[in-house]
């Protein structure tokens, strides 16, 4: 019992650890008006690279916009947009 006990004691003092996301092509947007719509977001990030496909949850204000590459992917979010939208 007290070899238990030391194991979770141990663990339990462990820092986690922050997980770093790897670069994507997939925006994750947040903070959207419900009534944004698709049309709306391509045309706002369309001027960095092609647009794949776009996911909008609007109960959540949220959408996911999937660029062509990551280097469009990064022009969109860097510096422009770094408050609006982050790699997933």
């Amino acid at each position: 019992m007290d070899s238990l006990k030391r194991g979770l004691e141990s663990s339990e003092m462990e820092p986690k650890r922050q997980k770093v996301a790897s670069e994507s092509k997939v925006l994750h947007c947040r903070g959207l008006p419900t009534y944004t719509t698709e049309t709306e977001l391509v045309t706002m990030v369309s001027q960095f690279g092609r647009v794949v496909k776009t996911l909008i949850l609007h109960d959540k204000n949220q959408a996911f916009i999937q660029m062509d590459s990551l280097e469009s992917a990064a022009r969109a979010v860097w510096p422009q947009f770094i408050s609006f939208c982050l790699f997933i």
